[in-house]
């Protein structure tokens, strides 16, 4: 007759588990929570609460913030899969200290960083910067300032052959643009800004583009009832784009971005298939970039995993 260990369900057995040895150097898990503790400042959701002197206490952000990381680098986005992780999975255990949260303050709290999202994926690239992560921001006008294509870009000039702001007439006493043809632009708008640039915008009616010889290098598209024009007038102060431009013109800039259209599909292929981040369960565009912003903080977090040795093994 065939032998079998026997068990007992009614027996106790303690188990001794360290939190801070479930949390490996070299880990993902190790990543998160060394960056979440040294770099992100607690104090920005101060204002969310008050319970400085009666009300209960509430959870660390710092704690959620770790298990809502975690959990989308493992494919797990719902706030209920979060909550039943916290409970079964040990690093989980081990990242949020022994908590367990429910499915609705975890749901709240993402849901509700409007504007901590930004500054604490901010401070995540700050660290990226630090790190000596070089980063480029796409740029879909890098071509007409590179020499390198002024022959594909003048040929393309040449077929286009469009009105720019020097066509029209600018009337200084009324402050109106007039058009070869003589339509008349007036002021719509006093400052619009876009990229950094600072523009006044202009607005006719339209009426005189009708039958007009030069409409087709003027107005883009058969159905434009009202034409704008957008004239630059200045930039802002600390123009982010501006700089951003300076830095993809650059010989080192020039000679890194061209490989942008080899590194960027597998960014994305990171994120919706090895970590399984591929819909949003939020509704609402403030929500869904909540969202987003703390996908790409995954990502970027992954990246000083294996490229940032400090928040990875200390």
């Amino acid at each position: 007759m065939a032998k079998y260990k026997s068990y007992d369900y009614s027996q106790s057995v303690l188990l001794p588990v360290s939190f801070e040895e479930q949390l490996m150097p070299g880990t993902l898990e190790f990543a998160i929570h060394s960056l979440v503790e040294t770099r992100i400042d607690r104090s920005i959701f101060d204002n969310r609460y008050e319970n400085d002197e009666t009300g209960r206490l509430a959870y660390d952000p710092k704690i959620l913030l770790k298990v809502v990381l975690f959990g989308y680098s493992r494919g797990l986005i719902s706030s209920r899969q979060i909550e039943r992780a916290c409970k079964e999975n040990v690093t989980f255990m081990a990242l949020s200290c022994g908590e367990q949260p429910d499915h609705s303050t975890i749901a709240g709290f993402v849901s509700s960083m409007k504007e901590e999202i930004k500054l604490m994926f901010r401070d995540v690239l700050l660290v990226c910067e630090e790190e000596g992560l070089d980063a480029y921001i796409p740029d879909k006008r890098f071509r007409r300032r590179d020499p390198r294509f002024e022959r594909e870009h003048r040929q393309r000039q040449r077929r286009t052959d469009r009105l720019t702001l020097a066509d029209f007439e600018h009337q200084e006493e009324r402050d109106e643009y007039r058009c070869p043809h003589g339509e008349v632009f007036r002021l719509q708008v006093k400052t619009a800004i876009a990229d950094g640039v600072i523009y006044r915008g202009y607005r006719s009616d339209g009426k005189g583009c009708k039958g007009c010889e030069l409409k087709a290098r003027c107005v883009k598209g058969k159905k434009v009832k009202r034409k704008h024009l957008m004239v630059p007038v200045g930039s802002v102060l600390g123009n982010w784009s501006k700089a951003m431009a300076a830095k993809i013109d650059s010989e080192k800039g020039r000679r890194i971005y061209h490989q942008r259209m080899a590194i960027a599909e597998p960014v994305f292929a990171n994120i919706r298939v090895h970590k399984v981040m591929n819909r949003f369960t939020l509704r609402g565009r403030i929500k869904v970039n909540i969202q987003w912003l703390l996908y790409c903080m995954v990502h970027n977090i992954g990246k000083l995993l294996t490229r940032g040795p400090k928040y990875a093994f200390t």
